[in-house]
């Protein structure tokens, strides 16, 4: 039924917006059948872009082999649009097929658009050959490659994680770019992979980067590898209060953006150290900017710090800044699993709370819990609302909950719906309930 819908209706739609949504949920849930229409659409000039680049997306996600010749014909047609050939790259590398590695080598060779230069490194990193760790290192020390082409170069050596490839030792000359390279795309990429390296300097350095660089985001994206570090099976617990005392020190200092990523980083590793909750139930109880309060309550819920659950919901009742009251709502949702009876608290907002924007979030949070039908349920009279931003929200919502239940609600939505974005936004739905 559901094939038969995303192929015969859905992608038949009026509007590219469906069309383009029904493209990726059958790319999403590998119905076979449908991969003639795809590459079809692929190469019809006479197709919305949206729709062509979402299809090639699609035969990615699909992963079938049988379809590379299409899309290495597109990536390497010039001619052809740029963000066309650079979803095509992209699914490229979602395939993972060893055997298109030379043909995107080459791609990286020759000279392209910076766009198509960025994905063909990513599409390598996606595929993970080593025998592509040579270029990707000469294009992270090359002076005249744009700054995003060497930072989706080190992200994709990072995947890889080598230590060494010909004389360079590969850490050594991704520290060098943490704390010394012009460009901030660059550093930003280095501090997020670097994480996955088991080296004695990775926390030294990852500091120096995180108090040091005079990027906010680069400092920010430095905490969060630092949380990552030792979260390793490797770290010892000492490392763990190491970090842990540079992020409470920066949750307790000046800078919002900072404190935020402090908040963040605190929550991923309070997954292995729940001495973290202390500091971010302090920042929740005093910060007085909604944004870091809000990164303290999404943080106690990366970490499912249940303890903490009453306070939050608390704050969800008052009238306070509608998105902080989201975000919180978003942090009972990932803690829910350990506690049912947030389950029924979240179903109580989306059911009678006034708020769109809240019921919205509390929808969203509903599936991160988990099968419960209760909300499947207060999700499918949700259908009915008249609130668009709200309704979209609870459709996706159902579509998370991965029910087969809901596909015949939600392809009776799309029927009765004259919206093309919420119509569209039903597809990816059934996409994931697929």
């Amino acid at each position: 039924e559901l094939q038969a819908f995303l192929q015969k209706e859905a992608l038949k739609d009026r509007h590219f917006d469906p069309q383009s949504a029904a493209t990726l949920a059958l790319g999403k849930v590998r119905f076979a059948d449908a991969r003639a229409d795809l590459e079809a659409l692929v190469k019809d000039t006479k197709a919305h872009n949206f729709v062509r680049e979402s299809a090639a997306l699609g035969l990615g996600m699909m992963q079938s082999l049988t379809s590379t010749p299409v899309l290495l014909g597109v990536a390497s047609d010039r001619s052809s649009e740029t963000r066309l050939r650079v979803h095509a790259i992209i699914s490229l590398g979602l395939m993972k097929e060893s055997s298109v590695v030379p043909q995107l080598q080459a791609v990286l060779q020759r000279q392209d658009d910076r766009e198509v230069h960025m994905a063909a490194a990513m599409a390598l990193g996606l595929i993970g050959d080593k025998s592509a760790a040579m270029q990707l290192v000469g294009i992270v020390k090359s002076g005249g490659a744009e700054g995003e082409v060497r930072a989706a170069a080190a992200t994709a050596l990072g995947k890889l994680g080598l230590d060494k490839v010909g004389n360079t030792d590969i850490f050594e000359m991704l520290k060098k770019c943490a704390l010394a390279d012009r460009e901030d795309h660059v550093r930003r990429a280095v501090a997020l992979v670097m994480y996955k390296f088991d080296h004695k300097d990775v926390l030294s350095t990852l500091e120096r980067v995180a108090r040091n660089d005079r990027d906010a985001v680069t400092r920010g994206f430095a905490l969060i590898s630092m949380a990552e570090a030792v979260c390793r099976d490797s770290a010892d617990a000492g490392e763990r209060k190491q970090v842990r005392t540079v992020l409470e020190s920066i949750l307790g200092g000046n800078d919002d953006k900072e404190k935020g990523f402090a908040a963040l980083a605190l929550g991923l590793l309070g997954r292995n150290d729940r001495e973290c909750a202390t500091p971010l139930r302090k920042g929740f109880q005093t910060e007085k900017t909604w944004l870091t309060q809000a990164a303290c309550a999404v943080g106690l819920g990366i970490m499912k710090d249940v303890a903490s659950k009453q306070e939050i919901a608390d704050l969800v009742q008052k009238q306070v800044n509608a998105d902080l009251r989201g975000y919180c709502c978003m942090s009972l949702g990932m803690m829910g699993d350990n506690d049912p009876q947030i389950a029924k608290y979240l179903v109580e907002i989306v059911d009678k709370v006034s708020v769109p924007e809240l019921k919205a979030a509390a929808a969203m949070a509903l599936a991160k819990i988990g099968p419960n039908p209760e909300a499947i349920e207060v999700l499918r009279k949700a259908l009915r609302d008249r609130n668009q931003y709200f309704k979209m929200s609870a459709i996706l919502a159902l579509g998370y909950f991965r029910d087969p239940a809901t596909i015949k609600d939600l392809i009776a939505h799309y029927k009765g719906e004259s919206n093309a974005e919420a119509r569209a936004i039903t597809v990816v739905a059934l996409g994931y309930v697929g």
